[in-house]
């Protein structure tokens, strides 16, 4: 006979380390979000000052007015555009979304419901987001009807999440339930 293994106890979290790294990213996301002041122009403070031309587009330009990039034929002016780029919190929040899909792990519900789903906003209440109780059923006369509309300030997108109604049994539980009443 062979030594006895001992029981092995509760099985730890699968895919630890990613559970992790999507924590990390969201707490980066929530102080990036929390500390990015707005500038009276509208560009935010992380974000990057429009590019200057280099010297010789400034001479290029001086010398043959507004056709100077057909005159010039060189790609200095070209290349002067501002290029768009995604702010910090945005591209971390993204980046969230990005490690989950590709890593398969469930986004934690609190996680998922506090970014937008269209442009990857942190939905901060007042900050970065409206929140009303509608009732859409007639004239509100369902109680147990109320939803939580969340609206981002950002795109205009609306989440909608059910308050106060009970969840349906799964089908399982509901045939179970009605095998042990008919009995």
């Amino acid at each position: 006979m062979g030594k006895e293994k001992p029981a092995k106890g509760p099985k730890g979290i699968p895919n630890r380390a990613l559970h992790a790294r999507i924590s990390y990213l969201h707490q980066a996301v929530s102080y990036l979000s929390a500390s990015v002041q707005p500038w009276a122009d509208g560009r935010s403070a992380t974000s990057a000052p429009a590019e200057q031309p280099s010297t010789g587009a400034k001479r290029i330009e001086e010398r043959h007015g507004k056709n100077a990039e057909t005159a010039a034929g060189s790609k200095a002016l070209t290349d002067t555009k501002e290029t768009p780029s995604l702010e910090p919190p945005l591209y971390l929040a993204s980046h969230i979304r990005s490690v989950s899909r590709k890593s398969q792990v469930r986004l934690s519900q609190d996680i998922k419901r506090s970014l937008c789903k269209r442009c990857d906003t942190l939905l901060i209440p007042g900050k970065t987001s409206d929140s009303k109780l509608a009732n859409l059923s007639y004239e509100g006369r369902k109680p147990w009807a109320d939803v939580l509309v969340i609206q981002c300030k950002t795109c205009g997108a609306e989440k909608r999440f059910p308050v106060g109604a009970k969840r349906q049994q799964r089908k399982a539980a509901r045939q179970a339930q009605k095998a042990a009443a008919s009995d």
